[in-house]
């Protein structure tokens, strides 16, 4: 994929995030001692919430920038969001891992609460609910989060 189709802006946030976790040096293996593969995933949209806004997403899994599991491309489908961004982010990075076939077990990594906290728990409650909050609105990126 070419990045010189991606706006400049969105390019910089996504890189920015992704550049943060390694300079943790988080970056410095694709599978953990446990045998867990590691998937790094952020996800960015400026001008968020304004007419224009385009989404994109990072995913990091192995070393090397032609690594089928490295991936920087912009949000093509759905509402152009912030969450909606960081949530394919992470749906991107699960199913390539999916599509490995003898991965077992994964290790995602994010900065983001919204993903972190959905995928530990707030899922299980909105299923439970059909989809729907604890308020009974229904839950935004539904599609995603299925």
């Amino acid at each position: 994929m070419l990045l010189a189709h991606l706006p400049t802006e969105l390019l910089v946030r996504v890189h920015r995030a992704l550049m943060v976790a390694i300079a943790l040096n988080i970056f410095s293996k694709t599978f953990d001692k446990n045998g867990r593969l590691e998937i790094f995933v952020a996800g960015a949209c400026p001008r968020h919430g304004l007419p224009g806004a385009k989404g994109g997403v990072g995913v990091w899994a192995g070393d090397g920038v032609r690594h089928p599991f490295n991936v920087s491309r912009r949000l093509q489908v759905g509402h152009q969001s912030r969450n909606r961004a960081k949530l394919m982010a992470a749906y991107e990075g699960l199913r390539l891992a999916k599509e490995m076939g003898s991965v077992v077990k994964v290790r995602l990594f994010t900065h983001s609460q919204l993903i972190y906290y959905g995928l530990r728990s707030y899922v299980y409650e909105w299923e439970e609910n059909g989809w729907q909050t604890d308020d009974h609105r229904p839950v935004e990126n539904c599609d995603l989060w299925k």
